[in-house]
C-alpha cells in the first residue's frame, strides 16, 4: 500500500518513491501518467489537508530552467516539448528538475513592505478552482540562479503565498506595479547581491 511508502499527503516523499520506482506506480516510465498521478493525489489530498507545500511554484521553475517567458501551459507540457514528446526522457528530465527544485538556494534581492492597505493576492486553488484571496505586506524579489531572472514572493507573516516567475528583475518590478500594487521605488530595499 502507498502509504506505508511516503507520510500521507507528502508530495516530497511520494516523487522519491516514484523515481525510485516509476513502473510500479505509474505503469510505465512516462511523464503524462506521473502527471495524471500527481494531479489525482494533489486533488485528493485536498479533501484531507491544503495543497501540498510548494509544488505549485514547481510550474515557474520549470518555465525559468526550459527558458519560457510564463508557466501557464504547465510543467508537463513544457518539459514534454523540450523532449520531442518523448515520454521516458521527459519523465528523467521531470526529475532532474524536480531535485533542482528541491535544493535550490533563495536570495532575498529585495524586498517592500506595504502596511496599507495590504496587497490582496488572487490565487486559484488546485482542487476546487475557486479563487482564494489572501493579504500580503511583504513583496520580495527573489532569485535562485545566477542569470538575470527572478521570482516575486508573495508574504504573509511566516506563510509565504505564491511565487511568480520573470525573466528579468525589471520585469518583476514592472509587474508589481502593472497588478495594481503600487509600490514606490523609494520603497524596495535592497537586501543581498
Amino acid at each position: 500500500m502507498l502509504e506505508t511508502e511516503y507520510k500521507k499527503n507528502d508530495i516530497y516523499e511520494l516523487l522519491e518513491a516514484i523515481e525510485a520506482r516509476p513502473a510500479m506506480y505509474l505503469g510505465s516510465e512516462s511523464l503524462s501518467l506521473l502527471r495524471a498521478f500527481l494531479d489525482g493525489f494533489i486533488s485528493g489530498s485536498q479533501q484531507v489537508a491544503p495543497h501540498p507545500s510548494g509544488f505549485i511554484d514547481f510550474h515557474e521553475w520549470v518555465a525559468l530552467r526550459l527558458g519560457y517567458f510564463e508557466s501557464t501551459s504547465g510543467y508537463a507540457n513544457m518539459i514534454l516539448t523540450a523532449e520531442a514528446g518523448d515520454e521516458e526522457k521527459g519523465l528523467d528530465r521531470f526529475f532532474r528538475l524536480w531535485n533542482e527544485f528541491r535544493n535550490r538556494k533563495r536570495r532575498v534581492i529585495y524586498e517592500a513592505v506595504r502596511d496599507f492597505p495590504p496587497v490582496v493576492v488572487s490565487q486559484r486553488r488546485l482542487d476546487s478552482g475557486e479563487i482564494e484571496e489572501m493579504e500580503s505586506n511583504l513583496i520580495q524579489i527573489i532569485k535562485y540562479t545566477d542569470d538575470n531572472s527572478g521570482f516575486i514572493k508573495y508574504v504573509n507573516g511566516d506563510r509565504e503565498i505564491r511565487e511568480m516567475y520573470c525573466q528579468d528583475l525589471d520585469r518583476a518590478f514592472w509587474l508589481v506595479n502593472a497588478f495594481g500594487f503600487d509600490i514606490d521605488t523609494k520603497a524596495w530595499k535592497k537586501v543581498g547581491d
